[in-house]
């Protein structure tokens, strides 16, 4: 029942480790864009971003198609010129007379944009016969909007008067159409409202209620809707009253200008006012009428802002394109799609840095991104549709930046864990070497050999690898040596750990077994490679330590497989009747070893991509301070996308010690790696970063000469293989053959101060090879 129980703990051990490692950066892609979809929102919703929409709205409106002048209206400017001749305020004689010609021309509508509820003597009863006409439209300024309440001309009727407040932005620009307003007791309607009313009239257009919504007005082909509190772009927009998005359509003039003296003195052509609209305003800048609107910053002509008249021109303008359909009313989306669109950006951003590792890559795909982003807005502004870009956009580059971010901490976490991994590692396989000295001694003892032990090198600390001490204190072996162990390899259709049916046996050393094998527990049973590891000795000692280097060996790779894709994926690691088992992605390709049986000679353009293709891997696992202590052919993968991963790293195979009495030559090693490939402070038991070098730098030879390291004579006064005259016999008169044996041999250096002491150094120099080759 026990071992049932330590089998369930164990297999549910293993799954939530494999759920965490597989889905924990699959879990951040999804979370992410909603943490940032959040951040935006808070942003947003505190009015961060609303003059930068506000901005990005004025250069969507300047960017459409310029209508030009509109013939439905005729604008009278009161000039600098006309208030040297009339004075100011102009006399009420002086604008009964103007009135008086733009009816007798035929005005369909006229809109008197000046304040006149005191009297400016003389003429006030003229004024006021004028003003009795019911296509004259007066003015007022409401009080509960700027806060001073002015009173339209006493003689005019409710419906000739309509209110000339323009609403301001955050930035003081004029980009929203007042329509209605209400003070608790009366309705009223703007200036251009009611002069589009009297235009329209003769053709039955009027206001009407919706009767699905009361809060809509039917306007001719239109169906007005009010902004509310977040349209668009708008986070805090003061939505009091009953106002739309103004609809600017021209740079230039909204409509031909006439001074007030040209009306007077009969200058201005009769077509110019016949059955139109007659608008009467301040043009004058001493009188500063002005206003800022979108076409502001790209007119310097009106960059100082644009009279009130000339606004209440594009208004009216609007609102009979409206009621005419002409032009739709701008549209928004409703909240809940913004919100959604935000989200779309910010995975969109994640994604693309979690998808594309190139930074040539990224910088396309996010460049595409904002094309498509910024083009889908303008498309949907071009059918009046105003979605926001800013919130959008700051959720994709936060969406860029966040995963980038995350990704450093991930890997600054992961140096973290590999750092103190190494660390015990160093220490499991400094107590193992310790243990296996002991056993030996006891073994020699009881033997009557002598105990006298041959003399060691000892590391030097500043420029050899940490090795941390043993924290324990060694209890006595027996003396006898350990009986030697058969292990089975499991036949095809058993199982592992509960959950891993084996295919086959892929390989079986002195010290492991390699399974293919499947995992019945995840969906699809895909296939995954198990190695396992069978200590030969089972003293309580030794097995304890080599859980402890088991252990931070596994913690060693699955960082490594993680944030690598060239290094196979941990899915899993565990202990079984005292063996261990390390469970693996299964890498589809071949061994490379199986590319050099054929023992033809590679070219140097062969030997150079290999090393490229392998260099940046090692780069990788230098500067997380991890040795492989193992490379060789047959720990090379060419993958079927022909890249080359990196496998079988070597420290746990500390875990099979020699056997005292003898075995293969694999085992009475101490030392981790393989004869030929391993420097010689490798092979004494003190690897440093750049004897994995070495062992490429003899995959290299290999490839050049067919000839393995281990069968290459060596130089008795150097100890360095003799290669070269081979390398010359096979490969005479390659012009590129000596720099790249100027960087093999520095790769091999007997003395590993001598070597390269980096994997950068090496790519340095065969990329500046590559070059020459590539130039001829």
């Amino acid at each position: 029942m026990a071992g049932i129980m330590r089998s369930f703990f164990s297999g549910l051990k293993n799954q939530i480790q494999y759920q965490l490692t597989t889905h924990e950066r699959n879990l951040s892609v999804w979370v992410m864009p909603g943490l940032i979809t959040a951040i935006v929102m808070v942003i947003e919703a505190m009015g961060g971003l609303e003059l930068l929409e506000l901005q990005i709205l004025d250069g969507l409106m300047r960017s459409r198609l310029d209508r030009g002048m509109d013939d439905r209206i005729l604008v009278v400017g009161i000039t600098e010129s006309d208030l040297e001749t009339y004075s100011w305020p102009v006399p009420d004689q002086i604008l009964a007379n103007a009135l008086e010609r733009l009816q007798k021309a035929g005005a369909k509508a006229i809109g008197l944009d000046l304040y006149r509820n005191f009297s400016h003597p003389p003429g006030l009863d003229a004024l006021n016969d004028r003003l009795a006409v019911g296509n004259v439209v007066g003015i007022l300024q409401l009080g509960k909007i700027t806060g001073e309440w002015i009173a339209p001309p006493p003689v005019l009727l409710a419906d000739q008067v309509g209110f000339n407040d323009l609403l301001l932005d955050v930035d003081s620009v004029v980009r929203r159409n007042a329509l209605f307003a209400q003070d608790g007791e009366t309705d009223y309607q703007s200036l251009a409202f009611r002069l589009a009313r009297l235009y329209l009239q003769d053709q039955g257009i009027y206001p009407q209620l919706s009767e699905e919504d009361p809060n809509k007005v039917l306007w001719g082909a239109a169906t007005l809707h009010p902004l509310e509190f977040q349209s668009g772009g708008y986070a805090h927009l003061d939505a009091q009253g009953y106002q739309i998005l103004a609809d600017y359509q021209t740079l230039g003039a909204i409509s031909p200008i006439v001074s007030l003296e040209d009306v007077l003195t009969g200058k201005v052509d009769r077509s110019l006012i016949h059955d139109r609209i007659v608008l009467i305003g301040t043009l004058a800048p001493s009188l500063k009428d002005l206003f800022f609107t979108p076409y502001s910053v790209a007119d310097p002509k009106n960059s100082s802002g644009l009279s009130g008249v000339l606004i209440h021109a594009h208004f009216t303008r609007q609102l009979i394109d409206l009621a005419l359909g002409e032009q739709p009313l701008f549209r928004f989306c409703p909240r809940a799609i913004e919100i959604v669109w935000i989200l779309i950006w910010a995975t969109i951003g994640v994604l693309i840095l979690d998808q594309f590792r190139h930074p040539l890559w990224v910088a396309v795909a996010s460049m595409g991104s904002g094309i498509v982003l910024w083009g889908s807005q303008r498309i949907l502004f071009s059918y009046h549709i105003w979605i926001p870009i800013v919130a959008p956009g700051i959720g994709f580059g936060l969406g860029l930046g966040s995963l980038l971010v995350y990704s450093r901490y991930q890997m600054w976490q992961s140096q973290q864990i590999l750092l103190k991994q190494t660390q015990e590692q160093s220490a499991a396989i400094a107590q193992l070497q310790t243990l296996i000295q002991a056993s030996s001694l006891n073994f020699r003892a009881a033997s009557g050999l002598s105990l006298e032990l041959p003399e060691t090198t000892l590391p030097n600390l500043e420029t050899e690898p940490f090795t941390a001490s043993i924290p324990f204190e060694l209890e006595p072996l027996a003396v006898s040596p350990t009986p030697k162990r058969t292990t089975y390899a499991l036949t095809s259709g058993g199982s592992l750990g509960g959950r891993y049916r084996i295919q086959k046996v892929l390989g079986e050393g002195g010290f492991a077994i390699t399974y293919l094998a499947q995992d019945i527990q995840r969906p699809g049973t895909p296939t995954c490679v198990i190695k396992r590891f069978y200590p030969t000795q089972r003293n309580p000692n030794f097995l304890k330590a080599a859980q402890r280097l088991f252990e931070s060996e596994a913690q060693i790779l699955e960082q490594l497989g993680r944030h690598h894709d060239r290094i196979p994926q941990l899915l899993a690691h565990f202990e079984e009747n005292q063996e261990f088992y390390l469970v693996q992605d299964y890498v589809q390709g071949h061994p490379f070893s199986l590319e050099l049986r054929s023992h033809i000679s590679f070219s140097v353009q062969a030997v150079v991509d290999l090393l490229l293709d392998i260099l940046p891997t090692l780069r990788f696992i230098h500067r997380h301070q991890v040795i492989h202590r193992d490379l060789k052919p047959s720990n090379l993968i060419r993958r079927v996308d022909q890249s080359m991963v990196i496998i079988d790293f070597g420290a746990v195979k500390y875990l099979s010690p020699p056997n005292i009495d003898g075995g293969s030559e694999e085992q009475k090693t101490i030392a981790v790696g393989t004869p030929g490939y391993s420097p010689l402070e490798q092979m004494a038991g003190y690897p440093r970063l750049n004897s994995d070098l070495y062992a490429l730098g003899m995959i290299g030879i290999q490839c050049l000469t067919t000839t393995p390291p281990q069968d290459l004579e060596v130089n008795v006064e150097t100890g360095e293989p003799i290669w070269k005259p081979i390398v010359d016999q096979q490969h005479p008169n390659d012009p590129f053959m000596p720099p790249l044996i100027e960087i093999l041999s520095q790769l091999v250096q007997f003395n590993a101060c001598d070597r390269y002491q980096s994997a950068d150094e090496a790519i340095k120099d065969l990329k500046k090879l590559k070059i020459m080759m590539k130039n001829g």
